[in-house]
């Protein structure tokens, strides 16, 4: 307990324990508010003191007046907490803190970690923070972004939860999260279509991702897969799906997560290189475009290859492709998109942006909690799921990252000719 100066009639003669000051009035000088000092009143038996010093404590409630005071305290009002005098800490007289120091070093108090604060202070402010997925819940990314959660909690002592804005192929959350303070509370789990394919094919995009953005860490890259709908049932490999396409012009329908999206641009790939023309019919997430697959709403799609897996598992959606540079693990019976003819293999990356201009002390501590969140055995678990892997990087990585698909998605975005707005 904080012991101040007795400014009574004892004089120098001992402390008191549990002084208690509050201002009143108007303030009367440099020193601020009128202040007044009041004893604990009566005081516990020298027994009930455990060991500290009671010579000169005196147990009458007496009131006493600060120098720079001209208003007191009714008697009667109960005191507690702590007194500052001035806006300065407690005085404490020499001799009482040597005697104090000597009973809390024989109980054992100074040493504990309960008798000091923490050294090191987080750069992270308090709060919680937010992971913005850019699209609908139930996709690759919500399911990424939720399985960091709770490792994430752990490694920052801030709770972190998920929110999830769609639309207009992830601009929106990524706009949101480009235009929030840069403290470390709210970060963006970003993609190849909010970084590299909407800055190509959007003229009016209401952020640029190298300006508006710093990178925090690498998730993973997620391979895709072709898979076709309980529409079509009839067909078991790419060759089938190409000569049916061929047949009917324009009859067969692609579901994706948005115009323009890599789900999207993969599928035109697949029609330049096979000649087939596909009618296009975009959602807003990945989800309930995979839904719309497997009611039979549409004929295909091209998906992350976890959820190909799991859509298959009743037998109502069947893989065709994987578009990887081999064959997955999760789908070991799926040939890839060059056994079958079509040399295209494509991936989309899953990482965590900041807001421009976060601290860089708080950058890095996201860094590691996104690095440690990724072995997470939950968090691993999560990802062999998704035929994925870990891929932690450093700031200047995933930065390198960003641009070399922006160049790779851009060509393909400009040559196809695709707009957005």
């Amino acid at each position: 307990m904080p012991m101040t100066e007795d400014m009574g009639s004892t004089g120098r003669r001992g402390a008191r324990l549990e002084a208690w000051a509050r201002p009143l009035g108007n303030p009367t000088g440099p020193r601020g508010p009128d202040r007044v000092i009041r004893s604990a009143g009566a005081g516990p038996s020298r027994k009930r003191m455990a060991g500290l010093p009671s010579r000169g404590i005196d147990h009458r409630e007496r009131l006493y007046r600060h120098p720079a005071s001209s208003a007191h305290i009714p008697p009667g009002e109960q005191n507690a907490g702590l007194i500052l005098i001035g806006g300065k800490m407690p005085v404490l007289f020499r001799r009482s803190l040597a005697r104090l120091a000597c009973c809390l070093s024989a109980s054992g108090l100074a040493t504990s970690g309960l008798a000091a604060p923490a050294l090191a202070q987080s750069p992270l402010p308090s709060g919680t923070v937010r992971l913005v997925v850019p699209y609908n819940p139930g996709g690759i990314t919500d399911i990424l972004a939720r399985g960091l959660m709770q490792p994430m909690t752990a490694t920052l002592g801030n709770s972190v939860v998920v929110e999830n804005r769609p639309g207009a192929n992830g601009s929106i959350g990524a706009t949101l999260v480009a235009r929030s303070p840069a403290d470390g509370l709210t970060m963006l789990v970003g993609v190849t279509d909010t970084h590299a394919v909407n800055p190509a094919a959007m003229r009016n995009l209401p952020y640029v991702p190298e300006r508006d953005f710093v990178p925090v860490n690498l998730i993973t890259r997620v391979p895709l897969a072709l898979a076709v709908g309980p529409a079509q049932r009839g067909i078991q490999d790419l060759r089938a799906f190409v000569a049916a396409a061929k047949a009917r012009p324009g009859g067969l329908t692609h579901s994706s997560w948005g115009v323009g999206s890599t789900s999207q641009i993969a599928m035109l790939r697949i029609g330049e290189t096979a000649g087939i023309e596909l009618l296009h019919v975009p959602f807003t997430g990945a989800a309930p475009a995979a839904q719309a697959l497997a009611a039979g709403q549409v004929d295909s799609m091209i998906l992350p290859a976890g959820a190909a897996e799991a859509l298959a598992r009743d037998g109502n959606v069947r893989v065709l492709a994987v578009l990887s540079p081999e064959r997955l693990p999760l789908l070991s019976g799926a040939p890839t998109m060059k056994e079958q003819g079509v040399d295209l293999s494509v991936s989309i990356f899953q990482a965590i942006f900041a807001p421009a201009r976060t601290p860089a002390p708080v950058v890095a501590l996201l860094n590691q909690a996104v690095a440690r969140g990724l072995q997470d055995p939950q968090m691993l678990e999560i990802l062999r799921g998704q035929a994925s892997v870990g891929e932690p990087m450093t700031t200047p990585q995933l930065a390198e990252l960003v641009k070399q698909e922006q160049e790779a998605w851009g060509r393909v975005v400009r040559g196809a000719n695709i707009r957005l707005d």
